[in-house]
């Protein structure tokens, strides 16, 4: 258990400790200060004894209760020990020795001093409820659980009821998530309909235990009082999903969107609902999402390359197939995808390679992809099969600009620009060129 829990349960046991202080007073000023009280208290009384002399156990008393004061709880645990070894009958004192052994996270030492109080007075409340929160401190959620339990079935009404009904929660956490302690939930949850986290902890162990038809209606509830934070949309969005109602999740998945942007649950459900939906448009802002989320992520690069071709976006389909070749050169799909983007894209510009030659177009590609040499081979590919000569050595010229060391390009162009004449100067070049470097193995 956390530090901070056995503080928080110290915390309680020593409110216990103060009978006449309201609870969140001593709560507000701290566990130290509430015992310090309790035992300056009982050590001002004055006891008168037949011979005028304080006994030698009422000294080790006082001598423990000063130590306590000046915050030595070793010490003053000692002399406690020393005290009930002498005088074991004084109750008061042995609760005074259990908020010091609480003090020190003596747990099991505190269990022990509490069941021999509760020997001598088996009902008495405090008694029993200190020995709850220690059990819950020291981990024995089972043993705790049954004591709080027992304590706030007997009275629902009672100034620590609520908590009493906070720690029966915290001691639940520690036992198995079964049917029987669902159970108990539900038990529980007739005592106390209106607290918000008993209900809560009722429908995250029903989701737990697959009874999502009760989970749905336990988390409708809080939804409609106006428990809606970011884990219950969660939950409650899984939960409708489960129950097939789809249309219901996607809208809870939305709001969580709009709460939290980079939700990549969120978004990889809405994304598969749109898809079933058959809504690329809506599915392919969700997945873009989620790449940019995980920019790493193959799966979501290829499906975000794909929705961008289906709704015609060719020219954003080949940026996510160049990025995952950067990631991994060797993805068939990925080579596959982007020959058929680069294709796509070709094809839609083509027309202006007709109409205007290429140079203008080759500076405008560079806006829509770094690979323009992959567009215009690509557009090469089609002028060639249509027979285009005029158009196909423009845009092998430029091929050629760009890698003048592509002899494939070279041999091809030399013979088009022969038979459509002029270009000597670049005849000459190439011709040049061809006599002094080897072919490469690259293809137009």
């Amino acid at each position: 258990m956390s530090l901070s829990l056995k503080r928080i349960c110290f915390l309680l046991l020593a409110v216990q400790l103060v009978p006449a202080m309201p609870a969140a007073s001593a709560a507000a000023e701290g566990g130290d200060s509430a015992l310090n009280r309790e035992l300056q208290g009982v050590s001002d009384r004055k006891i008168l004894y037949a011979d005028a002399r304080a006994p030698q156990w009422k000294d080790v008393w006082d001598r423990a209760r000063k130590l306590v004061r000046e915050e030595k709880y070793e010490e003053a645990m000692i002399q406690y020990e020393l005290l009930l070894g002498s005088k074991a009958n004084l109750n008061e004192a042995r609760w005074e020795y259990v908020a010091v052994l609480t003090h020190l996270e003596q747990w099991q030492r505190a269990a022990k001093e509490l069941t021999v109080l509760l020997d001598h007075e088996p009902g008495k409340r405090k008694y029993l409820l200190a020995r709850a929160r220690v059990a819950l401190a020291a981990g024995d959620s089972k043993t705790a659980a049954r004591l709080f339990q027992g304590l706030y079935v007997s009275d629902t009404g009672a100034p620590d009821a609520r908590e009493i009904l906070e720690g029966l929660i915290a001691a639940l956490d520690g036992l198995d998530h079964d049917q029987k302690t669902l159970d108990l939930l539900e038990v529980l949850l007739q005592y106390a309909p209106e607290n918000a986290k008993l209900r809560r902890k009722t429908a995250e162990l029903a989701y737990e235990l697959g009874r999502y038809r009760r989970a749905g209606e336990l988390l409708q509830e809080l939804f409609d009082g106006g428990v809606a934070d970011s884990f219950l949309l969660r939950l409650l969005a899984r939960t409708r999903e489960h129950l097939g109602e789809q249309e219901a999740a996607a809208v809870l998945w939305q709001r969580l969107v709009g709460r939290q942007p980079d939700d990549g649950e969120a978004h990889e459900h809405l994304a598969g609902y749109y898809h079933q939906l058959g809504n690329s448009a809506m599915e392919l802002r969700h997945v873009e999402n989620l790449v940019r989320i995980h920019p790493d992520n193959p799966g979501l690069l290829i499906r975000a390359a794909r929705l961008n071709l289906e709704q015609g976006h060719a020219d954003r389909a080949l940026e996510y197939y160049n990025w995952l070749l950067i990631l991994d050169p060797e993805n068939r799909v990925a080579r596959k995808g982007k020959k058929q983007a680069e294709l796509t894209v070709a094809s839609n510009l083509l027309a202006l390679v007709e109409n205007s030659g290429g140079t203008m177009l080759w500076d405008d590609l560079i806006k829509v992809t770094t690979d323009r040499s992959g567009i215009y081979r690509a557009m090469a590919d089609m002028l060639r099969r249509k027979g285009r000569k005029k158009e196909l050595a423009d845009v092998l010229i430029m091929l050629h600009q760009e890698n003048p060391e592509d002899t494939l390009v070279s041999r091809e162009l030399i013979p088009l620009l022969e038979d459509l004449g002029g270009h000597d100067k670049l005849l000459t070049t190439l011709r040049s060129t061809m006599d002094k470097q080897p072919v490469s193995s690259s293809s137009p």
